[in-house]
């Protein structure tokens, strides 16, 4: 099985559930991006905005999704996730 976090938001991913999202009418790819908000002049307010960008996960190993996955917030999983060197992203083991 392979293993993978977006690198925008910090949801975790495997390949099964990419593929489940493909099966069922999705992209395989993270939703984070697919809507913004914009501050609209007219309505003095923010609106939504769907530039419609999927970004690709980046594949780490499973010791790290296991890692990771144990922080439940999203913004100190991702500060984490910057840490690991590039080249340690698909250690087996601790490091």
């Amino acid at each position: 099985m392979k293993y993978y976090i977006c690198p925008h938001c910090g949801e975790l991913a495997t390949d099964k559930s990419r593929e489940n999202d493909c099966s069922m009418g999705g992209v395989g790819l993270c939703m984070c991006k697919y809507m913004a908000f914009e501050w609209s002049k007219k309505y003095n307010n923010l609106e939504p905005w769907f530039p419609r960008v999927y970004p690709d996960y980046v594949e780490i190993s499973r010791y790290w999704h296991t890692c990771l996955n144990n922080e439940k917030n999203a913004v100190c999983r991702l500060e984490m996730f910057y840490k690991i060197p590039d080249d340690k992203r698909m250690l087996e083991v601790k490091p």
